[in-house]
């Protein structure tokens, strides 16, 4: 079994970076990596900087939760849904 993990986590690893090199090449387009959290409407802190833009695009990694608050359905959001992995 960790002959199998460790194949899937070098494909897994492969996958991200690629990914990732593509989207630096993307114009108009920084991918920053680090800790990041709103500071301000259309404003991130990442690392101890502060980027203010009206379309930010944050990957996480894991999944998102649409929290009822009052006012959520006015804000635009993109959402991932996801499913229990599968045996």
């Amino acid at each position: 079994m960790a002959r199998v993990k460790a194949r899937k986590e070098g494909i897994v690893l492969h996958s991200r970076q690629a990914v990732e090199a593509w989207m630096r090449g993307l114009p108009h387009t920084e991918v920053l990596t680090g800790e990041a959290r709103f500071v301000a409407p259309a404003t991130i802190e990442v690392n101890g900087r502060q980027i203010t833009d009206p379309r930010i695009f944050l990957n996480v990694g894991g999944c998102s939760v649409r929290l009822d608050l009052q006012g959520i359905d006015e804000v635009p959001m993109h959402t991932v849904e996801c499913r229990p992995p599968t045996a």
